[in-house]
Parts: structure tokens; sequence; C-alpha cells
């Protein structure tokens, strides 16, 4: 992993929920759970649980359920 990120999020999206894991550079979980589909929801998810100014790269998966 580049140290250009400070933190790695993986979203697996489906209709109504979506699980969120976080983890560092290091490849160390930092945290995991799940939330509300709307892309409000998923920010508020992050930014209670990453420090502001944090650069996040993040990748999805997206399924139909």
């Amino acid at each position: 992993m580049s140290g250009s990120y400070d933190y790695y999020v993986g979203l697996d999206v489906s209709r109504k929920m979506t699980s969120v894991c976080v983890i560092d550079v290091a490849g160390t979980k930092q945290c995991e759970g799940k939330c509300n589909s709307r892309p409000q929801d998923i920010g508020g998810w992050l930014s209670n649980r990453v420090a502001a100014g944090k650069t996040l790269r993040i990748g999805l998966e997206a399924g139909s359920g």
C-alpha cells in the first residue's frame, strides 16, 4: 500500500445497508460496521470515526440486494 493516503475504506453497498471497513496504511483494521446506504449516512459514519483532514482512498462493491 502507498503512503499517500492515511486510510483505506472498503464499502460493500447494497440497496438498504452498506458494510464499511477502514484500515490504515500498515493494513491494520481501524473500525468496521454498517450504516444506511444513503450518501449522507455513509459520510456521517466515516466522519464519526476518522479524524478530519485525513485522506481516504475508497473502494466499493455494489450489489442489488
